[in-house]
C-alpha cells in the first residue's frame, strides 16, 4: 500500500509519501532490512526489521517532499498525462 499526498496549509506546501509493506515470513526471528528507492526522487530509506512467524504489517517513516523536490502532480483520468513515480520495496 503506498499514499502519496499533497498536503497544503496557509505557508507551504508539501507531499508526502507513506509506504505500508505487508510481509509473510515462514520462520521466527528473522533479521533483515526493508530497502525503499524512489529513483526519480533520488531518495532511499533502509529500515531493520526483525520479523516474528506469520503476516505482519511494517510501517515505514513517511517521506516529505516539499517544492524544491520538484514533484510533478498526478492528474485524474481525462485530465491529461499522469506525472508516474516508480518505487521499489526489497
Amino acid at each position: 500500500m503506498c499514499l502519496f499526498f499533497l498536503s497544503v496549509g496557509s505557508v507551504n506546501v508539501s507531499w508526502q509519501l507513506s509506504v505500508t509493506a505487508f510481509i509473510d515470513s515462514a520462520y521466527e526471528g528473522v533479521i533483515g532490512n526493508i530497502h525503499l528507492s524512489l529513483p526519480q526522487m533520488s531518495r532511499t530509506l533502509e529500515l531493520p526489521i526483525k520479523l516474528s512467524q506469520g503476516l505482519q504489517r511494517v510501517n515505514l517513516p513517511v517521506m516529505t517532499f516539499t517544492p524544491k523536490d520538484d514533484v510533478k502532480p498526478w492528474w485524474p483520468q481525462g485530465y491529461g498525462q499522469p506525472n508516474l513515480y516508480t518505487f521499489k520495496v526489497n
